[in-house]
């Protein structure tokens, strides 16, 4: 089952997921943004009183590694040196086959490029095969000569780079092949909270996980006003719809209206008119709009107020 826990920012969104995992008696996955993990596990703790030890606080790195650490042979990883020596050598090596990029290919900071347009390509999920197909598919010309410029580069240096090294950018897409084969997720209920939106590889790493588990369960920061603002979560939303409905699976959502988080009644107001509603619900007296041109600027209004606060209206700090 896919079940949606939807709501605007401070709704209890991530409240209610701690408040279902801690009630979970099987294995459960979270998986939060990998910067998020440390403060995820403190709080997890907290919620099952560190009395359950089947359920997992994780993010994409550290899943993808343990998953490929269990069923594939590892290499040492190529560090960001190895990777721009195997990327001069391979521009060296195609420059007199290139059709496009013959020129720019022996300017200084080439290889450089290609390295960033490479490691893109390898986040977004598309692998050299894929480019080369897309480029054999386009009429002769420069856009043509681009593509299969680039997929050339992209094909040697994988190559190039894979006799001595892994490459952690291959994670995601590895360890989502070893978890389709030996299904990694089989009876583990996801929970899914932090995300926005997702990278390619990610998405590719999901669809076993959405596909195989009993349970998954995703918070997203969307409402029913159909503001702008939530596009990229709508775009989330109707992507674990449609890889749940490859397998049939029944889909759930559990909208949330109200705002625990804020104690405020002003900043609620501005998180609703952010979002798009117009009802008046009450004063927004207290937030203050200021306009700035650079962050610095911003930074020194900000504390001119607070010391104004402190001096004047009796405020401590």
């Amino acid at each position: 089952m896919l079940d949606f826990i939807l709501g605007a920012a401070g709704s209890g969104k991530t409240c209610r997921i701690y408040d279902a995992i801690s009630k979970e008696e099987g294995e459960a996955i979270l998986l939060v943004p990998d910067q998020f993990v440390f403060e995820s596990e403190r709080r997890m703790a907290q919620a099952t009183g560190e009395k359950k030890s089947s359920i997992s606080v994780t993010g994409f790195s550290a899943l993808s590694e343990q998953i490929l650490k269990k069923y594939c042979g590892r290499k040492s990883y190529a560090d960001t040196t190895a990777k721009t020596a195997v990327m001069l050598r391979t521009v060296k090596e195609l420059q007199s086959s290139l059709r496009f990029y013959s020129g720019a290919s022996g300017k200084m900071g080439f290889a450089a490029v290609c390295l960033s347009a490479v490691n893109m390509l390898k986040n977004s999920g598309i692998s050299c095969d894929t480019l080369s197909a897309a480029a054999e598919k386009e009429e002769a010309g420069c856009f043509k000569d681009k593509l299969g410029d680039i997929a050339a580069i992209y094909n040697l240096y994988d190559k190039t780079l894979g006799r001595i090294y892994d490459d952690r950018q291959d994670n995601l897409v590895l360890a989502a092949k070893a978890a389709e084969e030996n299904d990694c997720f089989a009876g583990v209920s996801i929970y899914i909270d932090g995300f926005d939106s997702f990278t390619g590889a990610q998405k590719r790493f999901l669809e076993p996980m959405i596909r195989q588990s009993d349970n998954c369960t995703v918070a997203l920061c969307l409402d029913q006003s159909g503001s702008d603002v939530f596009l990229m979560c709508e775009k989330t939303k109707d992507f674990f719809t449609k890889t749940a409905g490859k397998e049939h699976a029944e889909i759930r959502e559990t909208v949330l209206s109200d705002a625990p988080r804020y104690k405020n009644s002003s900043i609620r107001i501005l998180r609703d008119k952010l979002c798009g509603e117009s009802e008046e619900n009450g004063s927004g007296d207290s937030v203050t709009a200021a306009f700035s041109r650079s962050m610095s600027s911003e930074a020194d209004y900000v504390c001119s107020q607070i010391k104004k606060l402190v001096r004047k209206e009796g405020y401590r700090y």
